[in-house]
């Protein structure tokens, strides 16, 4: 519906919310951040060649945050469909494996990926016990969200939605999914925020970081491999080096 509607994932939201004030010590890391941002529309363009080109007959997600298809190159959606059926094949084994405890699936850096809406559309007995959790920047967070609620084969996915205060880093959440504006940076608050939420300590915790760490120094990316393995019951899959 996307790729022929007007709203645009560009399009600017929360217009009321105060604008960011760059200074000279801050203002590198602004820039950096958006650059970060900017991978995304790239990065979801291609997962949607791929989408349209190798899951025909298929209910289609990425359709939704992607203006206009662009066929990618065969290299290039070879190298997409490798990444996702990676991603696909961990995420499907992790859910159908018993473990008597409530699921977590956390997608560091999730961008406009549609990952939560493609397992609660087609796979939805899978998801039964389960929570997918979406993290990125927040002003990325409420694009998307914006594309989701402008578009109900997505928000009809989302039992029991409500939009909750930026102020928290918790964006919105439903029975199944959690939207969470944070800076991967910022583990400590990431951490909270899944404690407070979801008690994450007691559940079987899959935390999937596609490219989000390949952007971090080296002491922020370690940071976060080192605070996800601290989960008991947690899995971390890297699939750029899988």
């Amino acid at each position: 519906m996307y790729e022929n509607d007007p709203v645009h994932a560009t399009q600017s939201v929360g217009k009321t919310q105060a604008k960011r004030v760059r200074t000279p010590d801050n203002a590198a890391q602004t820039k950096r951040d958006e650059s970060i941002m900017d991978t995304n529309s790239s990065s979801i363009v291609s997962k949607r060649s791929v989408e349209k080109l190798y899951h025909t007959g298929e209910p289609e997600y990425f359709r939704y945050f992607v203006k206009k298809f662009q066929r990618r190159s065969p290299l290039i959606n070879r190298g997409y469909w490798l990444r996702m059926r990676a991603i696909d094949h961990v995420v499907r084994t992790f859910l159908n494996k018993q473990s008597g405890k409530r699921k977590v699936v956390v997608n560091l850096g999730c961008g406009y990926d549609p990952l939560p809406f493609q397992y609660l559309g087609k796979h939805s007995l899978l998801c039964q016990d389960v929570t997918f959790v979406d993290v990125d920047y927040s002003l990325l967070m409420l694009k998307k969200l914006h594309i989701i609620a402008s578009n109900p084969p997505l928000s009809d996915l989302l039992q029991g939605w409500r939009e909750l205060s930026s102020q928290s880093g918790v964006l919105g959440r439903a029975d199944h999914y959690l939207a969470v504006g944070c800076n991967l940076c910022d583990v400590d608050e990431l951490d909270k925020i899944l404690q407070s939420e979801l008690n994450a300590e007691d559940c079987s915790v899959l935390f999937i970081a596609e490219v989000s760490i390949a952007y971090m120094d080296r002491a922020a990316s370690d940071t976060v491999l080192r605070w996800a393995a601290g989960y008991d019951d947690g899995i971390y899959v890297n699939p750029r080096v899988c």
